[in-house]
């Protein structure tokens, strides 16, 4: 499946742990806003293993050809420049800088988990790498303590924020740069304003199923 900006309730990849294994969220250049309803688990913990299987790996040699959510523009780019690009999470009320109120053209709030293609290095999902993520990764910079989250500066998804992340967001950063932005959804998938509705996208393979929407 291929996708622009969508406002999803819940996400689910593969119905069965055997699907799980076989099936793909291809987000291109592109974003997805997941927003769960508080006190509802945070599901960026399980967000995130999507996007560990979608790379490929954990560290450095991310191929973007798995299974989960993943990038195949991301792929393209592992060709011309390796690690340059990637797929990155963050849960909006989490973010070090404070939460984003417009993602991507998209009103979200605190109890949201935010999904796009960017530069590697990016940490509060901008679409540029620059001061505020040396920032952030200056003040998380622990090797050998985890920190299982991109936003705190985990760009190769092995757990911790050490001297390779520092060596990818020194490689690639550039705040001259003109920002990669993921383009607002035109069509297709729209909140429908019916109370009591929920939205689960159920990929197995090439089977997609979809339905309904809930609104906050």
């Amino acid at each position: 499946m291929k996708t622009g900006l969508v406002l999803l309730f819940a996400l689910t990849i593969g119905a069965t742990p055997l699907l799980a294994q076989t099936s793909t969220v291809d987000i291109t250049d592109n974003a997805l806003v997941l927003d769960y309803t508080e006190p509802e688990p945070n599901p960026a913990a399980t967000i995130r293993s999507y996007i560990i299987t979608g790379r490929g790996t954990t560290g450095f040699g991310a191929t973007w050809t798995g299974t989960g959510i993943t990038s195949s523009t991301a792929a393209a780019d592992v060709i011309a420049n390796p690690e340059s690009t990637s797929v990155a999470y963050a849960h909006n009320g989490s973010l070090p800088l404070g939460p984003y109120a417009n993602f991507v053209g998209r009103a979200v709030d605190d109890s949201s988990v935010l999904i796009r293609y960017t530069r590697t290095g990016d940490a509060n999902l901008d679409g540029l790498v620059n001061d505020d993520d040396v920032t952030i990764l200056g003040a998380t910079y622990a090797p050998g303590v985890p920190q299982p989250s991109w936003a705190l500066g985990d760009f190769d998804y092995n757990g911790f924020v050490d001297d390779d992340d520092a060596t990818l967001l020194g490689v690639f950063y550039n705040p001259n740069a003109t920002p990669i932005s993921a383009p607002t959804a035109t069509g297709g998938v729209a909140a429908v304003p019916e109370p009591a509705t929920w939205l689960m996208l159920v990929i197995g393979g090439s089977w997609i199923g979809m339905f309904g929407w809930r609104r906050r």
